[in-house]
């Protein structure tokens, strides 16, 4: 018997959008159009089955030279809680944010200190917890 999209008690994977998620069970799968994901419920919720690369779009914030440190919001794309920000020197050397907050799927706030003004521009880099990441020169 073949897999039925349109009868998810026959074996397939329900779909829809994320209000139409279904009834949530541990370990239960949901085919999300809205998101255009395979989701999974676990413990902590729906979650995506694969992340996707992060990308960033643009950094806004304020830097202090005198102090090396900075406070920046970064907006793009596929971020997810737990992502990891972190600001890379001309030395190739890795500054990873005091604090990284996860605003949304598009937005992150993250706290950076102990940057050397020596060392600019810094790349800022956003890692999801998948290890995917993505980079802005």
């Amino acid at each position: 018997m073949g897999i039925s999209k349109l009868n998810p008690s026959a074996g397939g994977i329900p779909f829809g959008d994320t209000a139409g998620r279904p009834t949530a069970s541990t370990g239960k799968l949901y085919s999300n159009g809205e998101v255009g994901r395979i989701e999974l419920y676990t413990s902590t919720g729906w979650q995506n089955i694969v992340q996707e690369t992060p990308g960033i779009a643009s950094i806004t914030g304020t830097y202090l030279e005198s102090s090396g440190s900075a406070t920046v919001t970064i907006s793009g794309t596929n971020f997810v809680s737990g992502a990891i920000v972190s600001a890379i020197g001309t030395n190739g050397v890795e500054v990873q944010a005091t604090t990284t907050t996860y605003n949304s799927i598009v937005q992150l706030t993250a706290v950076l200190s102990g940057l050397n003004p020596a060392y600019e521009p810094f790349d800022i880099k956003v890692t999801n917890p998948s290890n995917l990441f993505g980079l802005l020169p």
